[in-house]
């Protein structure tokens, strides 16, 4: 079975800058209505990145 990694930004709705992960299966990715589906039925299977200082030269 095909899984796929959805990278999202929870805060902005949207896909950049990505803020969490979340690996799904075909089935369960080509059932999405929208990203508001995508975060009730699978949040809590999102996983945070840390996010990495930047650090100056």
């Amino acid at each position: 079975m095909r899984r796929f990694v959805y990278g999202v930004n929870v805060d902005t709705k949207d896909y950049n800058p990505i803020t969490h992960i979340v690996v799904l299966t075909e089935e369960e990715a080509r059932s999405l209505e929208d990203f508001e589906d995508l975060l009730e039925r699978f949040g809590e299977r999102m996983v945070a990145l840390q996010v990495e200082e930047e650090h100056g030269v």
